[in-house]
């Protein structure tokens, strides 16, 4: 089947001037723009794209010098993992880090010449209550890209999930590229190119500070998918006009979103970011935190108003019978209390006692027992004493058996 090209001159129907319409002009618009973006110099080029002669450097064996940097750098990491954390109830926590996460960490500092303790000095650790996680975050040193066209309405900060290797390599080369698209036989893009890589965003105010909500936010979203259970990742801070989001066309759609705006959203909260204007501020890690690895605050001993009934109340040790001779020394894990343990010869014990309650620098943060006992039994000891209580009965009360 054929039909003649239209020339304006209806009588002209020349066979000679038909064509087949079986074949489509290539130069269609949605066509003519993938060829476009495929040939954009500006385009960060895909892994896929790299030639056989693209290398990234890094560095493969320590010298002594730099030995000892990389094992400042994990102390000096370390350091910073050990402050306590606040969870949601405002309790204090202190959660031990992985070492291996720890140790890769300083791996891909050391592999692309970045190492500095003054960077891990700045180490910030989040703990994510609801899931149990903990993301430790260290920054890069990198020098900041430009405004994303020269527009900045918004700043984001977005979470890139991949692997050890390819940490170190980003960091080398300073730069996320895009994983992949692709083309048929003939050359031709069968998908818009990529522009941008994938990972969780949010937000921020300042470009220069790292605020826990976004992190918890990126992490705890990006924990949910396939791409979040890779061990390590990165985060990336962009500044471009704002951040649009694509409500259906899949990949392609968001792709031309982030090389419109520098920043796009999926339905699904999926963000890509541009390669070109990806400021790479921070090398982050997340991991589990199991139950042993966390160290709750002691309570503090406070007595309460009113102390429970004698009847069920457990009968507390006297604590004079376990002090040591005055020419031993205590024991490791004994409290650290002040002399009422310490009796003189002619003082009884209440005097000991009421020392003790009336000395106004005690601090009740320091004292501690191994057993944990509540706190009402040290209030009635206390209100027993102060009523004036007979002495035998309370001396009763300490020849019944031993906890």
């Amino acid at each position: 089947m054929s039909f003649r090209v239209p020339d304006g001159d209806s009588e002209n129907s020349e066979v000679a001037d038909t064509i087949s319409l079986t074949k489509f002009d290539t130069n269609d618009i949605d066509l003519d723009e993938m060829v476009a973006a495929a040939n954009d110099p500006h385009r960060v080029r895909c892994l896929t794209e790299l030639g056989p002669d693209h290398v990234v450097p890094l560095r493969q064996s320590l010298t002594p010098a730099i030995l000892q940097l990389f094992n400042q750098f994990v102390d000096a990491m370390f350091e910073q993992l050990a402050k306590p954390y606040r969870t949601v109830n405002n309790h204090r926590i202190w959660i031990k880090a992985s070492q291996a996460t720890v140790r890769n960490i300083a791996r891909a500092f050391a592999q692309s010449d970045l190492l500095d303790i003054e960077l891990a000095k700045q180490t910030q650790a989040f703990y994510i209550e609801p899931e149990n996680l903990l993301t430790i975050t260290v920054p890069t040193g990198l020098k900041k890209k430009p405004i994303y066209r020269g527009e900045h309405m918004g700043t984001y900060l977005i979470y890139h999930k991949t692997s050890w290797e390819s940490v170190a390599k980003i960091l080398a080369e300073d730069c996320i590229r895009p994983a992949t698209w692709t083309k048929n036989e003939a050359g031709i893009p069968t998908q818009y190119p990529c522009y941008g890589f994938f990972g969780m965003s949010s937000e921020i105010a300042d470009i220069d500070n790292l605020p826990g909500y976004a992190v918890k936010i990126c992490t705890s979203q990006l924990y949910k998918i396939g791409k979040g259970q890779n061990p390590s990742g990165l985060l990336a801070v962009c500044r471009s006009p704002k951040c649009i989001r694509a409500l259906a066309g899949g990949n392609d759609q968001i792709q031309r979103l982030c090389n419109l705006a520098g920043i796009a959203k999926g339905k699904d909260n999926a963000t890509a970011m541009n390669s070109s204007a990806a400021s790479i501020c921070y090398v982050a890690s997340t991991h589990s935190v199991f139950p042993g690895l966390i160290t709750h605050q002691t309570a503090e001993t406070n007595a309460p108003s009113e102390p429970p009934d004698d009847s069920t109340r457990p009968v507390r040790p006297d604590p004079s019978a376990d002090a040591p001779e005055p020419s031993e020394l205590p024991p490791d894990d004994s409290r650290d209390t002040p002399s009422h343990r310490e009796t003189a010869a002619s003082g009884s014990r209440d005097y000991a006692r009421r020392s003790w309650h009336d000395n106004a620098s005690w601090d009740n943060s320091t004292y501690s027992r191994r057993d944990r006992r509540p706190s009402y039994h040290e209030g009635h000891s206390r209100d027993q004493h102060h009523e004036g209580r007979p002495r035998s009965r309370h001396s009763t009360h300490h020849s019944k058996s031993r906890w």
